[in-house]
């Protein structure tokens, strides 16, 4: 079921209205304990044997003008036609949705009293730690002078916080069933929801979601938690959610399947990194996972784990790699310092990294020279006094992965196992914000040995893979799709045909029944 909230726009179709209160007051209001009541007078429910047992993920659709865009979620409650009101966020959290284009990100999971469920509100906090709003331009939040960005709602107004309410129709209520685990999407979509002023500076936002409410369709989203279970038999791991540090926000359990993509520490030195070395690595240490959900149970398609996830004791950084000299990588993108909740988005520092440095890639490992311009990249290891410099090598217990990086653009020609694609998006940064050292990114080439000339002509793409550099092509692809579920904009109001479908040439892990393989990271 696809639900659309908004404020003040009727479209086709079953949805939703949600208006949103910029008085400056914060959050959704309407959460409540058990036991007590909650701020609009309803009665909270008390926690069943019987409820089903939901997982949130927030996501976004693009908005071209726009590179980070982090806010405090401060609640999501839902609404039963009695009064009752049940919090589905047990802790609050912040997100940056422009980094969530492509894969959402499970941020909670919660008990759900079974019911007919009438509304629901969300409360954004844009003055929370963390919070930053950069734009194409290099101008943010977080700037002063001429690059300061300024926030407002739709009147003009300067902008706090946001409670967006929602009535669901009566023709479309939330039905929930005792022992279900239905999945809760929900789409930030920026470019409905964000009016950017690039002379002046000025976003101006109205919030637009997309919800989805699964219980039978394969969808995708990325995990981030610590160990607390492991049956080796079935092969699932129970994880407690933490998102890019912070308190936990339940518990989830993945299956790892013959054709999930481990990475991660060869625990017991035999060659191979299996399903064995994760079950070996103690409670509590961290796992990134990209995982598909079925409906009734989620299945990891690529986890990582050891030394290729950010552990919460330790400084990290995850972001696209803008500048190489040496054994210095400057990265744009997240930074986490070790005993901190919440993360720093849109941060520059660099990273040293070098021969010391242990360095994973799905199915193996790396070396620095595999890095390059554009490349997702995270990285632990230990800040230095002003926070701008990361050090990564063996001294600190460093280490390093890369990851799953993204080509986003359209395709100018294809054959001889080879795209060139026109390309807008580079990682998670517009390519004008990158310098490619001679690399002409509207003839941008990309090796798919097992592309035959026919599988595309031209067109939008998006292509996950590596950077290559210094390779015969300036990127290797693993998976290539012409029309991601989200789809990133390549310009204003530009995106793939409406019903254009996956496209999945032969060798390439594209699908797997219906679901397409991607890497864990949402950048």
């Amino acid at each position: 079921m696809r639900l659309l909230l908004m404020c003040g726009l009727v479209t086709m179709g079953v949805f939703l209205y949600g208006c949103a209160d910029s008085s400056g007051t914060g959050g959704a209001g309407g959460a409540a304990d058990s036991g007590g009541a909650d701020a609009s007078g309803g009665a909270t429910a008390a926690v069943s044997t019987a409820n089903a047992h939901l997982a949130v993920a927030l996501s976004n659709a693009a908005q071209a003008n726009i590179t980070a865009f982090a806010c405090g979620v401060t609640s999501i409650t839902l609404g039963k036609e009695n009064g009752v009101v049940v919090s589905v966020l047990p802790a609050a959290t912040t997100v940056d949705f422009a980094a969530l284009t492509e894969l959402g990100e499970l941020v909670s999971t919660a008990d759900l009293p079974p019911g007919r469920y009438t509304k629901m509100t969300i409360g954004l906090d844009f003055g929370a730690a963390g919070s930053v709003v950069t734009l194409s331009n290099g101008a943010s939040t977080t700037a002063t002078g001429t690059s300061h960005v300024t926030l407002q709602d739709a009147q003009g107004n300067a902008l706090t916080s946001l409670s967006v309410a929602v009535s669901f129709p009566a023709t479309a209520p939330l039905d929930v069933s005792p022992g279900t685990s239905p999945r809760l999407g929900l789409a930030f979509d920026l470019g409905q929801s964000a009016t950017v002023d690039l002379t002046g500076n000025i976003v101006k936002v109205s919030p637009t979601f997309v919800a989805t409410v699964d219980q039978s369709e394969d969808v995708d989203a990325t995990v981030r938690g610590t160990v607390q279970a492991v049956d080796t038999t079935h092969r699932i791991v129970t994880l407690e959610l933490h998102g890019f540090g912070g308190p936990a926000r339940g518990t989830i359990a993945v299956t790892v399947d013959d054709q999930t993509v481990l990475t991660g520490d060869d625990v017991d030195h035999d060659g191979t990194v299996a399903f064995a070395d994760l079950a070996a690595e103690p409670l509590g240490s961290a796992v990134v996972a990209s995982v598909t959900f079925d409906g009734t149970s989620f299945t990891a398609t690529a986890l990582e784990f050891g030394a290729a996830a950010a552990a919460p004791a330790q400084d990290a950084v995850e972001g696209t790699v803008t500048a190489i000299s040496g054994s210095v990588y400057t990265l744009d993108g997240v930074l986490r310092k070790a005993g901190q909740d919440r993360p720093s988005f849109a941060q520059k520092l660099t990273a040293k990294i070098d021969a010391t440095t242990k360095i994973a890639k799905a199915g193996g490992s790396a070396t620095p020279g595999d890095i390059g311009i554009g490349q997702q990249l995270s990285a632990v290891g230990k800040l230095d006094a002003t926070a701008q410099s990361l050090d990564c090598t063996a001294t600190s217990t460093g280490s390093a992965s890369l990851e799953l990086t993204q080509v986003a653009g359209t395709v100018v020609s294809s054959g001889n196992a080879a795209l060139v694609v026109n390309v807008v998006r580079l990682g998670r940064l517009p390519v004008s914000q990158l310098s490619l050292g001679g690399v002409d990114p509207t003839k941008y080439t990309v090796s798919a040995p097992s592309l035959a000339s026919t599988d595309f002509t031209t067109g939008p793409v998006v292509v996950s893979g590596y950077v290559t550099p210094g390779g015969a092509a300036n990127f290797q692809a693993v998976a290539i799709q012409t029309a991601p579920d989200r789809p990133i904009r390549l310009g204003p109001g530009d995106g793939p045909p409406p019903g254009a479908g996956p496209v999945t040439p032969q060798g390439f892990p594209v699908d797997r029944g219906g679901r397409r393989w991607r890497g864990p990271r949402p950048f």
